[in-house]
């Protein structure tokens, strides 16, 4: 049976999530090393983004982005990172911030499988759609 790149990335965190930053490094390089001799060395990155989740789930910290058409205030934004969290259960939100100018207006917020589509683009296209039906 092979090791699959999420057991690796899980057993990365669980070595280096207590350790000092030169025993991370060591460990990481270790890992890289071993992922070049089964001939994975093109998955780095990708490792490295699975063990950045497991250390978000552990933390209770979500990645949300944030897109719309122009900066928002940043009382909005505070407002759409509580909600977030509230739906979530997450402790804390790292917010990316888009502005798209594609969205017209609203916003669309991502996190997880989740998406909510606010946007006026979107309402735009489904009007559309109800009208050729």
């Amino acid at each position: 049976m092979s090791t699959t790149l999420r057991q690796y990335a899980r057993a990365l965190y669980e070595i280096t999530r207590d350790q000092d930053k030169a025993a991370a490094k060591k460990s990481v390089d270790r890992t890289f090393e071993l992922l070049q001799s089964k001939g994975l060395g093109a998955k780095g990155a990708e490792l490295l983004a699975e063990v950045e989740r497991l250390d978000n789930e552990a933390q209770g910290r979500i990645t949300a982005t944030l897109r719309s058409a122009h900066r928002l205030d940043e009382e909005v934004v505070e407002k759409i990172e509580k909600m977030i969290r509230q739906r979530s259960g997450a402790k804390e939100v790292v917010l990316d911030k888009v502005i798209d100018k594609d969205v017209l207006g609203g916003i669309i917020v991502s996190y997880g499988d989740t998406i909510l589509d606010m946007s006026l683009a979107t309402t735009v296209d489904q009007l559309v759609e109800e009208i050729k039906n």
